[in-house]
């Protein structure tokens, strides 16, 4: 990641090392402009992993399964409806936990990280797939609706991910924003 100042006349980022600001050509003294950490989106893709982002969507969405799986499918659910229903709430409340622990994930870092909630989400899509189709016989949907499930779920964490990216990039817009009116006041 690169650091800029912004120019106290006008608010136009430039590269650190600049002694005259390409937005009005006003003098930049050492340290004289506000200094800001650039939002990884407008900096060249990263070939860097952030395995914690990865880890930490993995572990989040088998955890909300397991609960969901542990609590109430096999107790309250099934009793209350029919199994084809109980099969139909399952997967939209799956559906919600994949792109919402997508979004958070990538909302909550501090970094570009689409990839590794996408792919934490392919990860527990497989698992959840290979326990419900071999270790459970869920003979209800069957492997092949259950291996398309599961590549749902994932492309919904990829998209959750994706949403959280921007949302991060809204933010950091807006505290830049915020930077610039205050010099701009000053």
């Amino acid at each position: 990641m690169e650091n800029s100042y912004l120019c106290p006349q006008c608010g136009t980022a430039n590269p650190a090392q600049a002694s005259h600001c390409k937005g009005c050509g006003r003098e930049i003294p050492p340290g004289g402009g506000v200094r800001e950490t650039l939002f990884e989106l407008d900096q060249p893709a990263s070939d860097k992993w952030h395995v914690n982002v990865l880890f930490a969507t993995l572990a989040v969405v088998l955890v909300l399964q397991a609960l969901m799986g542990l609590l109430v499918v096999p107790g309250l659910l099934w009793d209350l409806v029919t199994p084809a229903v109980a099969t139909t709430i399952v997967l939209a409340v799956g559906t919600l936990f994949y792109f919402f622990t997508g979004l958070f994930a990538a909302r909550l870092s501090s970094a570009f990280t689409v990839k590794e909630p996408a792919l934490g989400g392919f990860l527990a899509a497989g698992i959840n797939w290979a326990l419900e189709a071999y270790l459970f016989r869920n003979t209800s949907l069957g492997p092949g609706v259950l291996a398309g499930v599961a590549v749902g779920w994932g492309l919904l964490c990829a998209l959750g991910a994706s949403a959280g990216e921007t949302l991060q990039q809204k933010a950091e817009q807006r505290k830049r924003e915020r930077l610039r009116a205050q010099q701009a006041k000053a």
